[in-house]
C-alpha cells in the first residue's frame, strides 16, 4: 500500500496590473544612479548633483493556451487563445504609458 502524505501545491505568482503569468523566464531589475556633469569655465567637468532614474523591471514571462490550473476569473480567458489575449492586453498596458509600481507583485 503505498504511503499516504499530505501533499500541498506550492505555487509562486508573478502579477503585473492584474495579469498572472503561467511561468516566468527571467526577471531582471534595474537601479540607476544619475550624476550630472556641469562644465565650468577652466574646462573641467564638475559633478554637484545626484538622482535615481525610474526603477526598471524587464521580464521574459510565458502565457499558454493550455494552462495547469483553469481559473473562472482568467484575464487573459478568449475564444482566440489565452496567449493572443495576453499580448493583446499587454499592447493596452504599453500604451497607456502609466508608471505602475503598486501594481506589480513579487512573494517575498
Amino acid at each position: 500500500m503505498a504511503d499516504q502524505t499530505d501533499k500541498q501545491e506550492v505555487a509562486i505568482l508573478r502579477q503585473m496590473d492584474g495579469l498572472v503569468f503561467d511561468a516566468v523566464f527571467e526577471e531582471v531589475h534595474t537601479a540607476e544612479l544619475e550624476v550630472t556633469d556641469n562644465p565650468v569655465e577652466t574646462g573641467v567637468t564638475v559633478s554637484d548633483h545626484a538622482f535615481m532614474k525610474p526603477l526598471k523591471l524587464s521580464l521574459s514571462a510565458g502565457v499558454s493556451d493550455t494552462p495547469l490550473n483553469k481559473n473562472a476569473d482568467d484575464p487573459f480567458a478568449s475564444d482566440a487563445g489565452r496567449a493572443k489575449k495576453a499580448f493583446e492586453m499587454l499592447c493596452e498596458l504599453q500604451a497607456r504609458a502609466e508608471p505602475k509600481p503598486d501594481s506589480i507583485s513579487f512573494p517575498g
